[in-house]
């Protein structure tokens, strides 16, 4: 999870979650205990909750955080940006909105995708790495 304040990367709130409600791989379950993990515990210590949550993916994600944020009663604006197409699902819009690649919105919208995913693969690396070390 990544964090940005003012339009720039706030990396000392940037969070690293290790999942247990699961073994395996399953992204939308994964995003649905992330967003109940962090939202109760930002409600739980009466911390400022985010202007926007943007989820990585689309309806399928994007549904899921949602479910996740009703279980831990907290409503807040959240979007989800697929990358393929580099379209913004919006809870309770049927059709994606597409910006044009290039304009500001979408590179802003891009780049902070970027840095979720670099963030979240260094730390997979060093999961796989401290793994194969044991």
């Amino acid at each position: 999870m990544v964090k940005f304040v003012n339009g720039k990367p706030d990396k000392k709130e940037y969070r690293r979650f290790k999942i247990k409600s699961f073994q395996g791989n399953n992204d939308v379950l994964a995003i649905k205990e992330v967003i109940e993990r962090r939202y109760h515990r930002l409600k739980k210590e009466k911390r400022e909750f985010p202007d926007l949550i943007i989820v990585d993916g689309g309806k399928g994600q994007l549904s899921y955080a949602i479910k996740g944020l009703k279980n831990v009663e907290v409503a807040l604006p959240i979007i989800a940006l697929a990358k393929k197409k580099e379209e913004i699902f919006v809870p309770g819009k049927k059709e994606s909105i597409q910006l044009n690649r290039n304009s500001e919105a979408s590179k802003f919208l891009q780049s902070i995708r970027n840095e979720a995913h670099r963030f979240a693969i260094a730390y997979n690396r060093n999961l796989r790495k401290i793994s194969k070390n044991k």
